[in-house]
């Protein structure tokens, strides 16, 4: 959580934008660095150059704009805005959202198959453990 800090500090200082992309190569921290972007920018934090956000989305095929947008949604109103997690678990959001295999679209598409049927969950197509869930939910547990 610190780290997440730290960026956003770092984000608010005058910044060197060719240095960032010189520093950021790899598919996964442009991804990461795209989120984090995605979250601070709506707050008028930051002012991210196009060249910029081009660049990254350039750089990785790891997630598209719709699962940026949930995940800073996600990152917005729960980490940041200290609500509870309890209808997205966050194994079952971000694991499918940024797996590498399937196109951006289609692993949005299947989001709320992973939110209703978690793939680590072994018991995921059971009757009893899906009305325990909806128990729980209604329940606000």
């Amino acid at each position: 959580m610190f780290g997440l800090f730290d960026a956003v500090a770092l984000v608010q200082s005058p910044f060197d934008w060719d240095r960032v992309l010189a520093i950021v190569e790899d598919p996964l921290p442009a991804a990461s660095l795209e989120v984090l972007l995605a979250c601070v920018a709506p707050r008028g934090s930051v002012a991210v150059p196009r060249h910029v956000s081009a660049e990254l989305r350039r750089r990785h095929r790891l997630v598209g704009r719709s699962e940026i947008a949930v995940l800073a949604s996600l990152v917005d109103g729960y980490l940041l805005g200290a609500k509870r997690f309890r209808y997205f678990n966050t194994g079952r959001v971000w694991t499918p959202l940024l797996g590498a295999e399937g196109s951006p679209g289609l692993k949005t598409l299947k989001l709320p198959w992973y939110v209703a049927f978690p793939p680590t969950e072994p018991r995921r197509f059971q009757i009893a453990y899906q009305w325990d869930r909806v128990q729980r939910w209604a329940s606000g547990k």
